[in-house]
């Protein structure tokens, strides 16, 4: 009898210690942080153009330039007497949908890349990975500017071109962790009882390359969002007067000493959402990699 008491007191902080410590991992600062910073922005983004907040478009030279608060606009007017904080609200949103689904496309391209290549190996390997390697000489945002330049600028052209240029990233990624995957055990013993290729590929292979690709994904969110801004800057992203974060920052350039609101407002929305996809990504590295966080203990 003592020694079964024994057993059942020591039994339960041995279990419950692994639950803590899986708990304290994904309730880690910077995944907090980035999380506190980036969703009431997606919010914003998604929520708030529902909200018929006003016309983001329409213009009202009589009220052009006004400071913080004046004549009920909350964060002030532009030169053409737009509101600020509508056009934010309208930019955030158009910013979000072409970095999201640009991450999105690229992302399922690259992944279904790699993994072709490290599964399959041979000439489709040497074929699809000389290809990542002549995107990845160049920079993607010259590529951008270039291509763009050519084609038009608009927003189906815009998703595409940056969805092209990043997926030789996600290619290179998973087609790394898919070469260590794909010589293990687990896949031996698919292939020993008769699964198919494509099955070991989606039901073995993918799940176990999940972690490099959620935080590639996340990382490359926040990649996204400034190359899209960049050529907005540019002006080479949506074409006006539909409003972005970018060509808002660009238009102020002009007005930067008569009115630093223009300026300030949609760079602090811009350097906001990126800081939390940055956050998010070294949070996120932390809670689905344990060795990051024992390194640092």
């Amino acid at each position: 009898m003592p020694t079964s008491t024994l057993e059942l007191d020591t039994s339960s902080p041995v279990t419950a210690a692994p639950e803590k410590k899986s708990l304290r991992r994904w309730l880690n600062g910077r995944l907090v942080l980035g999380l506190l910073l980036v969703v009431p922005l997606l919010l914003l983004g998604f929520i708030g153009p529902l909200l018929n907040l006003g016309d983001p478009i329409k213009t009202d030279p009589l009220n052009s330039l006004l400071g913080f608060g004046q004549n009920g606009h909350l964060l002030g007017t532009d030169q053409n007497g737009r509101d600020i904080m509508i056009r934010i609200v309208v930019g955030l949103r158009t910013s979000l949908i072409v970095t999201l689904i640009s991450v999105a496309i690229g992302g399922t391209i690259g992944t279904t890349a790699g993994l072709l290549a490290g599964f399959y190996r041979g000439w489709l390997e040497q074929v699809i990975m000389r290809v990542v390697d002549l995107f990845l000489v160049f920079p993607t945002i010259l590529v951008a500017i270039a291509v763009i330049s050519f084609i038009g600028s608009s927003l189906p052209n815009l998703i595409l071109v940056i969805s092209l240029l990043i997926a030789p990233v996600f290619a290179r990624i998973i087609h790394a962790s898919t070469l260590v995957e794909a010589q293990r055990d687990f896949i031996e013993a698919a292939r020993a009882v008769g699964d198919r290729n494509q099955r070991i590929i989606i039901k073995h292979l993918l799940p176990n390359v999940t972690t490099p690709l959620f935080i590639e994904l996340a990382l490359m969110l926040g990649q996204v969002v400034l190359v899209e801004a960049s050529l907005s800057f540019l002006g080479l992203g949506v074409p006006p007067p539909e409003p972005t974060l970018g060509n808002m920052v660009s238009t102020a350039r002009g007005y930067m000493f008569n009115a630093p609101l223009m300026l300030v407002w949609p760079s602090i929305v811009l350097a906001t959402l990126v800081m939390g996809f940055n956050l998010t990504v070294d949070g996120l590295r932390d809670a689905l990699d344990p060795r990051v966080t024992s390194s640092k203990k």
